[in-house]
C-alpha cells in the first residue's frame, strides 16, 4: 500500500477529506444560491425584454403585411367599377397595382369572380396580374384557361366565400411556379349589393421578412424565424437554406431531420396547435367539412389550421423555453403568435443575458472561497493537535503491542482516558472468557464423540435383534410388543441425530449437496412416508402443489427433506384425531424461490411464545414437552439449515388455532436427466375389504411411485387398469381402446391433462362417440382448482395425497352408471 492510501485510511487523511469537502461542499452551495438568485432575476429581465424586442419584430412584420392587406382591400372596392371592356378592367387593376415602393415586396395581385359573376359568357373571367423576369406586372391567363381546374375551387379561395365581409384570409406559404419565390397570398371577399362577387388577391414576397429577423437577432448574438399554420417555414432560425430539390418553402418535419436541436420549439408549436383545436364546436366541424368539399387542395389538417384562424388567437400568449441548445450555445427562446396565425420565435443568447452580472458574480465567489479556504487550515490545525494525535498514539499501542490481550495508556484527560479505560477492562474480560470457551468446547467435542458412540452400538443391536425375532414370531400380541421397541429405537436414534446435527450446525460442519431435483415427486414421496403414521391418529395429508412449481430446481433434497419431514412430523405429533395437515407448495418466479407451508389444526402456539419456538432445547412449554415428548431441537435445526441454503422458515402469523411454518428457500430451474425412478411400494390396509367393481380404466400419470399405488388401489377392488406417462399418449391410445372411466393428471411433460382433456372432448364430437368419463386425479388442490378443472371438461376431481374413501366411492359412481 502506497504512502497516499496509508494517509488517504489514516484518521488525519478522513479529517483533511472532511475539511476539503465541507469547504468546497459549502463554497458550492453559498455560490449556487448567489447564482441561481442572480439567474431567476436575469432570466426574468431577458424574458421581458424578450418579449419587447419579438414584439417590436412583429409590428414590423405586421406592418409589411398590412401593405399587402391594404393593397387587397383597395382591389376589392374597385370590383364595383369592373364592366365587359377587357382594356378597362385591366388598366383599372394595374393603376392600383402600381406603386413602386411595394416592387420589392409584393409579387402580384388580382380580382378573382365567381364563375360567370362578371361575364355571364365566360365562367372563368379574372384579372390577375404578376411580376415577369424584369419585375414588370403583367396579365396572367392561366388560371382562365378551360383545360385547368377553376380557380374559384383553389386553397386561396374556398375560404373567403365563408368568411363575414371585411374580413381577410393568409393562404398557406408556397412557392411561386413563374419566380420561384417563397410567397404567401392574402384573399379578401368582395360583396357587390350584399351579394359575394369574388375575391381579391394579393401575393407577397416572403424574402423581405428575412431581413427583419437577421437584422433584430443579430442584436441579441442569437436568431429568429417565422413558420405559417401549417408548419412551414417562412423565415428559418439560420443563415437562408433551401432543400434538395431547390423549393425554398420547408416543413416543419423536414428541417427536424438534420436540425434535431429544434425539437424543444417543434413541441412548443405543436401545443399551442393543440390549444387552437382544442376549443371545435359543431358549427367548427361543418365549416371544416365544407372547406374540403369544395376545394381538391384542403385536407383535414388544412381544414382545421383554417377554422382556427378564423376564430381568432386572442388568448394565446407568449410561450417561453429556456436553456435551449443549439451548436453547444444556451438560448432563452420565446414564440409569439401572429394574428395570421404564423408562429414568430426569438432566440436571444445566454452568454448576453448574464454577461452583465458575471463580473459580481466572481468577486462574490472568491471572496467564500478565500474566507473557507482559511477557516479550514485553522480547523485542520487544531483537529490534528487535540484530537487525531491522541487517537494516532492509541493505534499505534494497539497494532505493535505483542499480544493481544496487551493493555494500552493515554495522557488525555477527557473522554478518550474514560474510553481507554474501558477498552482495557473488555480486554481483561474477553482473555478469561476466551480461556473459559476452550475449555467448554473441548468437552463439548469429546462428550458428543462418547454419547454418539455409546448410544449408537446399543441400538444397532436392539434394531438387529428386534428384526430377527419379528420374522420368527407368530403370537400377534408379542409382534405388537416388537413393534413397541423398535418404535422407540427409532425414537431414541431420532434425538440422537437431532443433537449431532445441532452440533455439527453450530460447528459449521454442514455441507450442502445441491443437484437437480423434482419437487413434486419429492414432495409426494414425503407425504407418502408420513401417511401410516397420520392414519394411526386419523390425520388426512393433503398435499397442494401449486401449477407454477418448475418441473426441477436446484437444491440439496436431503436437508430439504430433513426440515419439511420434521415440520410435518410435528404436525401431525400435535393435532388432534380427525383433522388434516396441509402441505402446501408454491414457487416466487420473481425471486426464484421455493415456499414450503405445512399448517395443522392442533395446539397451537400462544402469541407470547412465538420467539421461543426456533430456540434449542426448547418447546412451547414444559407441560408440552412431558406430554409429547422430544428434545425441543427439531425446528432450531430446521431453522440454521434453513438459513445455511441462504432461505429462511418463518411461524406464520395466526398460531391461535393450530400451527402454520412456512419454508422460504431460493431454489433455480433445472432440466431435469431422464433416470429411472425408484419404485417405493406401498402397503395400505383398505377400508372397503369386501368392495368389489368392474370395468377398464385408463390411468395418465407420469410419477412411478403414484402409478404404482394408484394401480395397486384400483388392482385389490378387481378393475383392469392401463397405465400411460403423458397427455399425448393417453389421447393416442384413447383413440385406439375403449375405457370406463379415465383418471387424468395435470402436471406431466409433453402434454398436460387439460389439454389432452380437449383433444379427447373434441375426438368424441367429431365422431359422435358416447362420452367416456375424466376425473381429475392431481395435486393441484388449491382454492379455485376444482373448478378449473371441471371448466375444462372433466367430469369430477380428486386430490392427492388420496383418501381411499373418496377415491373409491368417485369411481364406484361412474362405474355403476
Amino acid at each position: 500500500m502506497s504512502r497516499l492510501q496509508k494517509f488517504c485510511n489514516s484518521m488525519l487523511g478522513k479529517i483533511t477529506h472532511f475539511i476539503l469537502i465541507f469547504t468546497f461542499l459549502t463554497i458550492a452551495m453559498v455560490t449556487s444560491i448567489v447564482y441561481f438568485i442572480e439567474k431567476n432575476e436575469l432570466l426574468n429581465q431577458a424574458k421581458i425584454e424578450s418579449d419587447m424586442r419579438l414584439e417590436n419584430i412583429a409590428n414590423k412584420v405586421n406592418a409589411k403585411l398590412n401593405i399587402a392587406k391594404t393593397l387587397a382591400q383597395t382591389l376589392a372596392s374597385t370590383a364595383h367599377l369592373l364592366g365587359s371592356d377587357h382594356q378597362y378592367n385591366s388598366e383599372l387593376i394595374m393603376s392600383v397595382m402600381s406603386n413602386k415602393s411595394n416592387d420589392s415586396f409584393i409579387a402580384g395581385g388580382g380580382i378573382w369572380p365567381e364563375p360567370f359573376s362578371l361575364n355571364k359568357s365566360k365562367e372563368r373571367d379574372s384579372y390577375f396580374f404578376g411580376r415577369d423576369a424584369k419585375n414588370q406586372l403583367v396579365f396572367v391567363n392561366d388560371y382562365n384557361k378551360k383545360d385547368t381546374k377553376g380557380y374559384h375551387q383553389e386553397e386561396w379561395y374556398v375560404p373567403v366565400k365563408l368568411l363575414k365581409k371585411n374580413t381577410f384570409y393568409w393562404s398557406k406559404s408556397y412557392t411561386d411556379p413563374y419566380t420561384f419565390q417563397p410567397m404567401v397570398t392574402i384573399s379578401v371577399p368582395i360583396y357587390i349589393n350584399k351579394t359575394f362577387f369574388g375575391i381579391s388577391t394579393v401575393d407577397v414576397k416572403l424574402n423581405a421578412l428575412d431581413n427583419i429577423l437577421s437584422q433584430e437577432s443579430r442584436k441579441v448574438d442569437g436568431f429568429a424565424f417565422i413558420i405559417d399554420r401549417n408548419d412551414k417555414f417562412i423565415s428559418y432560425p439560420s443563415e437562408y437554406i433551401k432543400t434538395d430539390d431547390g423549393v425554398s418553402v420547408l416543413m416543419l418535419k423536414d428541417f427536424l431531420k438534420s436540425n434535431s436541436y429544434f425539437k424543444p420549439i417543434s413541441d412548443a408549436i405543436d401545443k399551442i396547435v393543440e390549444k387552437n383545436l382544442s376549443n371545435f364546436n359543431k358549427d367548427d366541424k361543418d365549416y371544416a367539412d365544407a372547406l374540403r368539399e369544395q376545394s381538391y387542395q384542403i385536407d383535414d389538417n388544412d381544414a382545421n389550421s383554417i377554422v382556427a384562424m378564423s376564430k381568432g388567437n386572442d388568448n394565446i400568449q407568449n410561450i417561453y423555453i429556456e436553456n435551449f441548445l443549439k451548436a453547444g450555445a444556451d438560448y432563452l427562446v420565446v414564440l409569439k403568435t401572429l394574428p395570421s396565425h404564423w408562429k414568430i420565435g426569438m432566440a436571444t443568447s445566454h452568454d448576453l443575458i448574464f454577461s452583465k452580472r458575471a463580473l459580481i458574480l466572481q468577486v462574490i465567489v472568491y471572496s467564500i472561497l478565500f474566507s473557507m479556504l482559511l477557516v479550514g487550515f485553522i480547523g485542520y490545525f487544531f483537529l490534528h493537535k487535540n484530537i487525531v494525535q491522541p487517537i494516532l498514539d492509541i493505534v499505534y499501542q494497539l497494532t505493535h503491542s505483542p499480544t493481544e490481550y496487551t493493555l494500552i495508556d493515554t495522557n488525555d484527560k477527557g473522554e478518550l482516558k474514560t474510553l481507554v479505560d474501558s477498552l482495557n477492562h473488555r480486554t481483561k474480560l474477553l482473555q478469561q472468557s476466551s480461556e473459559e470457551l476452550v475449555v467448554a468446547t473441548r468437552v463439548k467435542d469429546e462428550f458428543l464423540a462418547s454419547m454418539s458412540h455409546e448410544i449408537r452400538t446399543p441400538i444397532t443391536a436392539i434394531d438387529g435383534f428386534v428384526e430377527v425375532l419379528k420374522k420368527e414370531e407368530t403370537d400377534s400380541k408379542k409382534k405388537q410388543h416388537l413393534a413397541i421397541i423398535s418404535k422407540s429405537s427409532d425414537s431414541l436414534m431420532l434425538i440422537v441425530n437431532d443433537i449431532l446435527d445441532f452440533s455439527n450446525l453450530d460447528s459449521g460442519n454442514v455441507k450442502l449437496n445441491n443437484t437437480c431435483i423434482i419437487p413434486t415427486d419429492m414432495f409426494e414421496e414425503l407425504s407418502l412416508l408420513f401417511y401410516e403414521k397420520a392414519k394411526e391418529k386419523k390425520i388426512y395429508i393433503n398435499l397442494k402443489v401449486d401449477e407454477n412449481v418448475p418441473h426441477g430446481v436446484i437444491g440439496d433434497s436431503i436437508r430439504i427433506k430433513q426440515i419439511v419431514g420434521n415440520l410435518l412430523d410435528n404436525a401431525i405429533k400435535f393435532s388432534t384425531s380427525d383433522s388434516e395437515v396441509l402441505l402446501n407448495i408454491n414457487y416466487d418466479l420473481l425471486k426464484k424461490s421455493l415456499h414450503v407451508t405445512v399448517k395443522d389444526y392442533g395446539i397451537g402456539i400462544k402469541f407470547e411464545n412465538r420467539d421461543k419456538v426456533f430456540e434449542p432445547f426448547n418447546q412451547e412449554d414444559t407441560s408440552t414437552t412431558r406430554k409429547y415428548g422430544g428434545t425441543g431441537l427439531g425446528l432450531s435445526i430446521s431453522k440454521n439449515l434453513a438459513k445455511l441454503m441462504n432461505g429462511d422458515l418463518i411461524l406464520g402469523f395466526d398460531n391461535s388455532r393450530g400451527s402454520e411454518f412456512i419454508l422460504v428457500i431460493p431454489a433455480v430451474e433445472c432440466k431435469v436427466k431422464v433416470a429411472e425412478k425408484l419404485e417405493t411400494v406401498i402397503n395400505t390396509e383398505l377400508d372397503y375389504d369386501n368392495l368389489k367393481l368392474n370395468g377398464k380404466i385408463l390411468l395418465v400419470e407420469d410419477n412411478s411411485t403414484n402409478q404404482l399405488f394408484v394401480s395397486m388401489l384400483l388392482e385389490d377392488v378387481d378393475i383392469e387398469v392401463e397405465i400411460v406417462s403423458n397427455g399425448k399418449v393417453a389421447v393416442d391410445v384413447y383413440k385406439q381402446n375403449k375405457y370406463d372411466l379415465i383418471l387424468m393428471d395435470e402436471n406431466m411433460p409433453i402434454m398436460n391433462g387439460i389439454e389432452a382433456t380437449r383433444l379427447i372432448l373434441e375426438y368424441e364430437k367429431e365422431n359422435s362417440l358416447t362420452h367416456t368419463p375424466i376425473v381429475a386425479l392431481t395435486a393441484n388442490a388449491l382454492k379455485g382448482d376444482r373448478e378449473k378443472f371441471l371448466d375444462a371438461g372433466m367430469d369430477e376431481y380428486i386430490s392427492k395425497p388420496i383418501n381411499k374413501k373418496t377415491f373409491y366411492s368417485t369411481i364406484k359412481h361412474f362405474l355403476d352408471k
